[in-house]
């Protein structure tokens, strides 16, 4: 009797079993007392988005409104109630996190490689940095959520190549898009050049894969120009525009130098805003008569000129975001914590393993990071992933880049997207390059990869 308890004990899928009641368990630490007495938002953006969601799909102010599609669109299927929100954020942060790690242990061969990945990724998820956003109406919480599914749905897709998974990839990607501004430019710069390379180099070998992807390359534009649409006819950036000319154009003499060689006025009034933001002094740039004349360069040209001076004045930009990233990198976001979820989920993890804090640690796991991706090119198998990886750190740092150059008010919060997705990156290159280091030090052996890409073969046609 007890040989045949032990034997269906043994039968029981223990991995899953913890990771629900892992999963439980975050949930209640995360929401706490507000599971069931509701989280009042405190924030005016939070008003903003219920403000859209009601307007409801009829209207174009839902599609084209003040703020960006994926958030309204969820207030609205909800009725607009916070703790059914904030209750579905949650729980798509857990579910995203299980694809990432189900996705992880089908790419990763060795245990100390699926250890190690699962461990980061678990590790993203429950930094109350980052799991605070899920108690909180703001795009934030769906930002991560998303991106962290779309990392691994594209690992996945590199993985074995299929007609079936570009077309996840796709919306995956889509969904990720909708959710911030900031993202569309990501997929605008970054993922749309680089799916028309793969499409160019498959054309002859993968025909299938090749028409996916260009059907893909097509489902992003269209997902880009609504987002653009939705932004040029809200004029929802100028407030940010507003922000940069107040706080960062008129502060330094090149900027300001440049910016009027497009035009912008540069008067006694204007020039009285240096260092304030569009929402100081009651609003005054965005609604003092005298100020129009700003207001109507921001809205014509100001927001090309911004994106050209990020071009031409990279150099300067970036080492001003260089020398801010520990801040970036450090920051808890404490101040946004509003239901204390930083009393009852971890701030950092031990061994560092919460990813890096400052410069230093910036450039080891970088360092690290790109030796991983470099044993994963010489283990052929695993090349599709590497340059996947590769491609989506890169991203990460153009988010950054972006991101904090794109608003000079509440910086830091723009960044928390990426500073998850940077912790996702992570996870997978090292756990991958474990994997592949593993197989290079072993050379007798045929690699698990190796016997997973002969399988593959033909499957994307």
């Amino acid at each position: 009797m007890a040989q045949s308890l032990l034997t269906r004990a043994r039968r029981l899928p223990w991995p899953q079993i913890l990771g629900a009641c892992a999963s439980a368990l975050f949930l209640i630490r995360t929401l706490g007392a507000g599971w069931s007495g509701g989280f009042p938002s405190g924030f005016p953006d939070s008003a903003s988005y219920l403000e859209v969601a009601d307007r409801g799909p009829l209207s174009l102010q839902f599609w084209f409104g003040e703020r960006p599609l994926m958030l309204p669109l969820l207030s609205w299927l909800l009725a607009g109630n916070v703790l059914m929100i904030v209750r579905v954020q949650s729980l798509l942060a857990v579910a995203a996190t299980w694809w990432a790690v189900i996705v992880l242990v089908r790419v990763v061969h060795s245990p100390l490689g699926r250890a190690l990945g699962i461990v980061l990724l678990v590790g993203v998820a429950v930094q109350s940095r980052f799991a605070l956003w899920n108690t909180l109406l703001l795009s934030e919480s769906l930002s991560i959520t998303a991106g962290v599914a779309m990392i691994a749905t594209w690992v996945w897709c590199a993985h074995e190549p299929s007609v079936r998974r570009i077309g996840w990839v796709a919306a995956a990607t889509v969904a990720w898009a909708l959710v911030r501004d900031s993202n569309v430019a990501i997929v605008v710069a970054i993922v749309i050049p680089g799916l028309l390379l793969v499409a160019w180099r498959s054309r002859e070998r993968s025909p299938a894969i090749a028409r996916s992807t260009r059907v893909t390359v097509g489902v992003l534009l269209v997902a880009a120009l609504f987002a653009f649409v939705g932004q040029t006819a809200s004029q929802r950036n100028r407030y940010p525009t507003l922000n940069v000319i107040g706080q960062r154009v008129l502060v330094s003499a090149e900027l300001t130098d440049l910016y009027s060689s497009f035009g912008m006025p540069t008067d006694a009034t204007v020039l009285e805003r240096t260092g304030h933001s569009s929402f100081d002094d009651g609003f005054k740039t965005l609604t003092a008569p005298e100020l129009s004349h700003l207001r109507a360069w921001a809205k014509s040209r100001g927001q090309l000129v911004h994106l050209w001076s990020l071009v031409r004045e990279f150099p300067m930009l970036v080492a001003d975001v260089w020398r801010d990233l520990p801040n970036s990198l450090a920051n808890d976001f404490v101040a946004y914590d509003q239901f204390q979820v930083s009393q009852r989920l971890p701030h950092t993890l031990p061994l560092g393993l919460d990813g890096p804090r400052d410069h230093p640690s910036f450039l080891y796991w970088s360092l690290f990071a790109a030796v991983c991706l470099a044993a994963m090119v010489l283990t052929g198998p695993r090349r599709r992933s590497a340059v996947v990886l590769g491609v989506a750190y890169f991203a990460v740092l153009a988010d950054l880049y972006l991101s904090w150059l794109g608003d000079s008010v509440e910086v830091h919060r723009h960044l928390v997207g990426a500073l998850a997705r940077l912790g996702v990156v992570f996870a997978f290159v090292l756990a991958m390059g474990v994997d592949a280091i593993i197989d290079l030090l072993s050379p007798a052996a045929t690699p698990a990869a190796e016997i997973a890409s002969v399988q593959e073969e033909g499957e994307g046609e």
